[in-house]
């Protein structure tokens, strides 16, 4: 029996728990503020940038009205207006922004009809989102796309924001279209970037990089899985997550603009947010470390005693379940497992077989050989059992040379695979003697527990194997009968 605890150590026990629990508190109070801090800057950054975002689109959006608005004053002034001079007022526009690459207007068919490259051999564009999301949906007013590598501009990434001039009866007219210089674009992000923050980035709903910071150039237009269950319910808010570029644990921050679909991210990485709580944490740790390893120094002699008798109390336990000779399951605990596998089986309904083993010519081994080789031999053959058991399967040595193997949720069909599986692997595995080799067979004997008949027990499938084992051995031997058969 362990020693019964003495007051002095009740007392050393209820001490540490009270520190520790202590320190607990207190350590996950501060990490707790620390998360909620964290929260609620990476909201209100992207919430920041998202404004900002927004912001922008509606300038642009302003400026194409306007554009729009122009060129039908002048088209209703000077119905003969030349390609020059439409070219000419987009040029004279594009000037007054920096973050527009090109401005375009398409006819209603979606062709060029006038921009600011002023090339000649003018491409086709109609393939591009921000041309076929206006022809092909009527009643479309304001569009922004996906980050695009430009056909004109080499290496140069950009997305579009283009809106729609529809006549009175609402079909197509024009489409103004400003195609946007992400490299520039990426200003909006690069004005909040003093903030003490991991990553900012504009991301798509297809998850389309638009902008990081940092390693723009690096990251515009790859593409990222998105946690869009917990991401989408909603407007805003935090969450979770590896990032796929450095595999750091984030807490993001997010603030949706789901008119265009366009996501702003502020994130911060767990060993920024935790900097403070980590060295807190490391100064409470060190000091249970101090307090505990003196409590351990006063208690050791008590945990080594207890710690022999335990160990003693688990060999016990392991030599009234295992058989010594072969490390299986010995006789009365094999039948017990039995006995509740049948019961487990009968209620589940999933099946159990049993096989009954037993080794041909066992005694004639013994008296060529000696005990030892027949030892060897049985020991050899329970090694084989296990290398091809499952780790469910139950395997006991019933005594001298029978064997019996349980087999849950395991139809009578696969049994009888098995069971010849074994038969061939010991029948093709001679034991090494110092005069050569024996070859040893097994005859085995298989039942599969019917649990129709309520007067049946684990009893009566093992009486069921065993019948068909002697079967077995009285029509030749090394072969495998099931009760069935008989």
């Amino acid at each position: 029996m362990l020693k019964r605890i003495t007051p002095l150590q009740l007392l050393n026990t209820l001490a540490c728990l009270i520190i520790a629990g202590l320190s607990y508190l207190v350590l996950h109070q501060d990490y707790q503020k620390s998360i909620h801090a964290a929260e609620n800057n990476t909201r209100f950054v992207a919430s920041l940038m998202a404004q900002h975002t927004q912001s922008k689109i509606d300038e642009i959006d302003q400026l194409l009205n306007t554009i729009l608005i122009q060129l039908t004053f002048e088209a209703q002034n000077a119905p003969a207006l030349s390609r020059q001079r439409i070219d000419f007022l987009l040029e004279e526009t594009r000037n007054y922004n920096d973050q527009i690459m090109d401005l375009l207007i398409l006819d209603a068919q979606g062709q060029i009809k006038a921009w600011t490259v002023g090339e000649e051999v003018l491409p086709d564009i109609a393939d591009r989102q921000y041309v076929s999301h206006h022809l092909e949906n009527p009643g479309s007013d304001l569009y922004v796309g996906e980050p695009l590598l430009s056909r004109v501009h080499p290496e140069r990434w950009f997305f579009a924001i283009s809106k729609a001039l529809r006549k009175a009866d609402g079909s197509l007219k024009n489409i103004a279209v400003a195609i946007i210089d992400i490299d520039e674009f990426q200003g909006l992000i690069k004005a909040i970037e003093r903030l003490d923050l991991s990553s900012l980035a504009l991301i798509s709903k297809t998850g389309t990089i638009i902008s990081r910071i940092p390693g723009h150039a690096q990251f515009v237009g790859k593409k990222i899985e998105l946690p869009y269950e917990s991401l989408y319910k909603n407007d805003s808010g935090n969450f979770y997550a590896v990032s796929p570029f450095d595999n750091m644990e984030r807490i993001a921050g997010f603030r949706h603009l789901n008119q265009h679909n366009i996501t702003a991210f502020a994130t911060l990485s767990q060993d920024n947010i935790l900097k403070d709580w980590y060295t807190l944490r490391d100064f409470i740790l060190f000091l249970l470390i101090v307090i505990f390893s003196f409590i351990f120094w006063f208690n050791i002699k008590i945990y080594k005693a207890q710690k022999r008798n335990e160990s003693q109390r688990l060999l016990l336990s392991k030599q009234a379940r295992i058989d010594e000779l072969t490390g299986l399951y010995n006789r009365r605990h094999i039948l017990q497992e039995l006995q509740r596998a049948y019961q487990l089986a009968k209620l589940d309904r999933t099946g159990l077989s049993l096989l009954m083993i037993d080794i041909d010519h066992f005694k004639a081994i013994n008296d060529l050989y000696g005990h030892d080789i027949g030892d060897t031999a049985l020991r050899h053959i329970a090694n084989i059992l296990q290398s091809l058991s499952r780790k469910e399967t139950l395997i006991g040595r019933l005594g001298g040379e029978e064997f019996l193997v349980a087999l849950p949720a395991t139809t009578a069909e696969d049994a009888r695979h098995f069971a010849e599986r074994m038969r061939q692997s010991i029948a093709n595995s001679p034991i090494a003697v110092k005069d050569g080799e024996i070859n040893c067979t097994i005859s085995i004997g298989l039942a599969a527990c019917d649990f129709r008949n309520p007067n049946d027990s684990e009893k009566t499938a093992i009486k069921q194997a065993d019948e068909a084992m002697y079967h077995a051995k009285s029509t030749g031997r090394n072969k495998v009968i099931a009760y069935a058969d008989l």
